[in-house]
């Protein structure tokens, strides 16, 4: 699945590789200035630039100007079976969720400020406006794609919490450092 998307959209990959590169970047800049925990800049850099090059990128150059109305929006139920059994674009959107939540929620617990949590809600938003206004394959705004992706980022948030919290524990106990 991932490499037949990949094959369609060839500058999703040329974008999630500029992401993971400002990620490590900004990740370094953290480690200098000792503002946040690098390891959860780079998590949260790295998932929302992956997200901005999967979802704004790809098509919008190759199918010239083309307008879709976002009037059809539905929402659907997620297909949990393709979530535990492969990769589809339904559980992919899920999967993006899951990562940005978790590295929302890292960073946010790390700075004590909400805005990471803030951009990572608005971003599947802004990612399903922009389909439905830009040029692309893509079929525009999708309330099935928005609703899988906010899914993955509540999962996503959980998990961050939990990681959290494991975090500062084996920080208090085996004094980690900052993590």
């Amino acid at each position: 699945m991932l490499d037949a998307y990949f094959r369609e959209f060839p500058l999703a990959g040329v974008g999630v590789v500029l992401a993971l590169l400002v990620a490590t970047v900004l990740a370094a800049a953290a480690l200098r200035t000792g503002a946040a925990a690098p390891l959860r800049v780079w998590w949260y850099a790295a998932a929302l630039g992956s997200y901005v090059a999967i979802t704004m990128v790809p098509g919008a150059f190759e199918a010239g100007w083309r307008w879709r109305s976002p009037l059809g929006l539905h929402v659907d139920a997620p297909q949990w079976d393709a979530f535990v059994t492969g990769i589809d674009s339904r559980s992919l959107n899920v999967w993006i969720g899951v990562l940005l939540g978790v590295g929302a929620v890292l960073l946010a617990l790390d700075l004590r400020r909400w805005w990471p949590v803030v951009v990572v809600l608005a971003a599947p938003f802004v990612a399903e406006w922009w389909q439905a206004v830009m040029p692309t394959l893509r079929d525009g705004l999708s309330g099935e794609d928005l609703g899988d992706n906010l899914y993955g980022i509540v999962v996503g948030a959980v998990l961050g919490a939990v990681g959290h919290l494991c975090l500062v524990w084996a920080e208090r106990r085996w004094g980690t450092g900052h993590v």
